[in-house]
Order: C-alpha cells, then structure tokens, then sequence
C-alpha cells in the first residue's frame, strides 16, 4: 500500500504548503500554493492577490477564507474536530461578474498520480472507501466514485452562485484512534492510497559514523523533543479532543531507552512546535494560537501581525529557549519579526526585531555567550545581535541562499558548533556554513542534504540532518570535507537530539 497523505496537514501545517485547494476554470490552474504538484500552468491562485483569513468558529471549528481578487473566486473552508478525526466542508463562490467553469474542485483527493489510460474523473479508474458514523447507528465503511463525492467533469456557475463539495470521516469507537479513515483505490493501476496519523522516536546508537536503530518508541505526531536531567520531554501536535497540543516525559535509562512514560498535559494552545526544559521548568510555543506556556498553565499570548498577508496574519510562536546567563526565557515570534525575552515566570521585559517580513524562528548563541544569532524562517537570513543582557541590538542580517538561487526556499534549523554557524534550508536542500569572525559571519560553503532538512545537529562533529520530504536522516563528517556518511531512511523525521 502507498501513503496518499496526511489530511491533518491540510489544517495545520505551518508552512501553508499542504492546503491542496485545486480549482481549474477555462483551463486556467489557480492552486492555493507551491506544494501542490498535480499540472502544470503558469497561473498559480497565490501569486500576488491572495487574501488569506483563519476565524475561530467555535464548538471545535475553524474556518479559512481565501480570496482571489483578480478572478472573483473566494474558497471558504470549514474544519470540524471530532477527536483525532477532522470533518472539512468547502465553499466555492464566484464573486465577480464573469461566469466562471469549475472543472476541478477538490482539497482532500489532489495528490492522486494522473497518469495511465483512464481520467482520474473517469468512474472505472478510482474508487473511494471512507468510514463514517453516527451516535446512534454506526454506518460504518462506505464506497463512493469521486463523482459521487462531489468532483464532477464540468459544473457551471454563474455570478453569486455557490457550489459545495464536502466529504466526512469520522470513524467510529472500534476505530478511533487510526481517524481520519480514508482509502483511495486505484482500479487501473492496482494501488491503493491511504491517510494515516503515524509518529515515533526512534532511539539511535551512533558509532564511527554507523548509526543503528535500536528500538521506536510509538508517539502520535510528535512534534519536537529535548533532553534535560536524563529524562525526555516530547510536545505532541494534537493530543486532545479539542485540537490542544500535548506534552509527555520518558526517563532515560543507562542504555539510552526511554521508560516510564508521563502522562499528557495539555500545551494550552494549537500545534505546540518548540520545547525547552531545565532542571526546574518546561517551556513550550504553540504556533497557531501565539502563545508561550510555562508548564502546568503560565500562558503569555502575543498579539499583532507582520507585513505578510500569508504567513504573518496573526503571532505564530515558534521557538523558546534560554539565554546563556539564564536570566531571560526567549521566545521567538514568526508572525511579528519579534525576540521577545521574559523571566522565569513569563513576565516580559523586552523584544527586539528582525528586519520586517523576514520571520524569526529559531535562535542559538555564541559559545562565549556574546551573540545571539537568529534564523529567519520567510527570507531565510540571519540576523546577528550583540548580547549583554542589557543593549540587546541587531547587528547585520546575512543571507543563507547561493546567489544565484532562485528557487521558493523557507530557512529552518540554527547551530552553532565550534566556531560557526550552521542553518538549514527547506527548498534549497542544505546546510548553509558560516565563519564567526568576532561579529561577523563569513560564507563557509553548504553541505547539500535531503528536501526539507526541517532540524539538524550535531555530535561528535559529525551532523544529522533529518530530511523531512525524504524520509531520510543523512549523516555528515565535519571533520572530513563535511563527507556524506551514510543515509537512514525514517520516515518523515522532524526532530534529532
């Protein structure tokens, strides 16, 4: 069996890469984003005249509106939460006063190949099996065509008209826990495609630059990890019913397994991204609600926007973390170009910015303590400070592409390690090497990676770069012209410590 995707992804991926809106008139692909490959076409639904608004409706919905001014064309969507399962209802209006074809609307089928004999409309190529169920009478396994779920060859719509597409899956008690329940057959070419939620840690032995899998701890979609007094904290996106992260603990035992697991506490917030623990206190961001937690229920929640109509409508969280003096809890906001710094207790004391529009996301500092450097997710730069605990300001900003790069690329991960500084381009697909020169940072060069290298780090110089869209971990020898070591394949890795 082939995995198709994940549908949590339509609703939460923070990059916005994954919302797998189609919407074809006259021939014409407007496509909601870059991340949906399924034709060709020079017109792109997000180049430039996008508006983009996400509302809390309440009772566990969420509602996203994106418009089109040039076409006239608005898709409103609707997410409903029932547990681990998400119900989606769509709504195309034509708001212009043109009539409009709509050959292709969709938002959970897209990534189906089209290639073969048969149309992936025709109904002797595809066949859909999804569960559904009630309180009162389980209905269970249902097969419909894709017509029959609402994607038709042709509809017409004339001005002010709305269409509907919906598809639900709910599961049922028996099968809860594997929602959403959804499996694409494919008739012509014998293949079948599902949506699956899948995660883990997986504990590694690294030796001589060989890694070995030693065993998988299951976890539902982890998210981020980190390791303070021998014991494992790990932030879980969705571990409640009412779409709240999650976070657990493991003890660490003498052969580096994890044991005795805690149970979950709630982050307070949406898609929990960034953990950080001491011997004291944990620390966690949540992305979509903005928000910081001192756990069990210290919250702070930023509050404003950027300049990117896209990916800095409201504060989006992205990263905590403690500064080498350990006087100040930093919390990084993508969504407002913000450091900001608070005490132990979430009282805050100041913030300082990244240039507008570039979206800070993850910080590390020098080893001497004295400078703080930061990855900017939106431009992929970094922002180098001065740090004293007092005059915090910026210094220079330096890019961390090739200058002849011209492709779509988001900045990741920041290192320091032995002198230089070292972030991670999702796009590019590679390690981007920096010289610390007093309060400079000089070009060293890139180790090229698998796509999406999301984290890295690195031990015993040797770097681990967890390639996301590669399913891969690949090892590298920084002692050794950066030599590639070997290749891992794990599935979808996001997180190495």
């Amino acid at each position: 069996m082939k995995q198709f995707f994940n549908i949590e992804q339509i609703m939460f991926d923070e990059n916005n890469e994954n919302d797998n809106f189609l919407i074809n008139f006259e021939g014409d692909l407007y496509r909601i984003s870059e991340g949906v490959q399924f034709v060709n076409s020079s017109s792109t639904f997000a180049e430039g005249v996008v508006e983009k608004s996400f509302k809390d409706l309440g009772d566990n919905k969420f509602g996203v509106t994106k418009s089109n001014k040039d076409s006239g064309i608005e898709v409103e969507s609707v997410y409903e939460f029932f547990g681990d399962a998400i119900s989606q209802h769509n709504r195309v209006k034509n708001k212009g006063t043109e009539v409009k074809k709509l050959t292709n609307f969709s938002s959970a089928l897209l990534k189906i190949p089209v290639d073969g004999v048969l149309s992936w409309r025709d109904e002797r190529r595809f066949r859909v099996h999804f569960c559904k169920s009630g309180w009162s009478i389980e209905n269970q396994w249902k097969t419909e065509s894709l017509i029959g779920l609402g994607i038709s060859p042709l509809r017409k719509y004339e001005s002010g008209t709305v269409g509907y597409f919906t598809l639900r899956s709910e599961g049922s008690w028996s099968t809860g826990r594997y929602y959403p329940i959804i499996v694409i057959e494919d008739l012509e070419k014998g293949c079948t495609y599902f949506m699956e939620h899948d995660g883990g840690i997986y504990h590694c032995e690294l030796k001589n630059g060989n890694v070995e899998i030693k065993e998988k701890t299951e976890l539902d979609r982890p998210m981020y990890m980190t390791v303070a007094d021998n014991k494992m904290y790990v932030i879980l996106r969705e571990a409640f019913e009412n779409g709240e992260s999650g976070m657990c603990s493991f003890d660490i035992d003498n052969s580096g397994k994890l044991i005795n697991q805690s149970g979950i506490v709630s982050t307070k917030g949406i898609v929990a991204c960034h953990i950080y623990a001491n011997s004291s206190d944990v620390y966690a961001v949540n992305y979509l609600s903005g928000t910081a937690i001192r756990f069990p229920d210290t919250v702070v929640k930023h509050k404003g926007k950027g300049i990117n109509p896209k990916r800095q409508e409201m504060p989006h969280t992205h990263y905590v973390g403690i500064t080498p003096d350990e006087r100040y809890i930093c919390v990084t906001d993508l969504g407002l170009d913000k450091i900001c710094f608070y005490d132990k207790d979430l009282n805050f004391k100041f913030d300082i910015d990244v240039p507008s529009g570039h979206g800070a996301r993850h910080l590390a500092f020098s080893e001497d303590g004295k400078y703080l450097y930061c990855i900017n997710e939106l431009m992929s730069t970094v922002s180098v400070f001065i740090y004293d605990g007092k005059n915090t300001r910026i210094l220079n900003t330096y890019s961390a592409l090739p200058p002849d790069f011209n492709g779509h690329n988001q900045a990741a991960a920041i290192r320091v390690y032995k002198n230089k500084v070292y972030t991670s381009n999702r796009g590019h697909g590679s390690i981007a090497v920096f010289d610390i020169c007093g309060d400079e940072l000089i070009p060293d060069g890139f180790i090229q990676t698998g796509r999406e290298p999301r984290d890295f780090n690195i031990t015993d110089d040797i770097l681990i770069s967890c390639n996301m869209s590669d399913d891969t971990v690949t090892l590298y020898d920084l002692n050794n012209n950066r030599k590639s070591l070997m290749l891992l394949q794990i599935k979808k890795p996001i997180c190495a410590v």
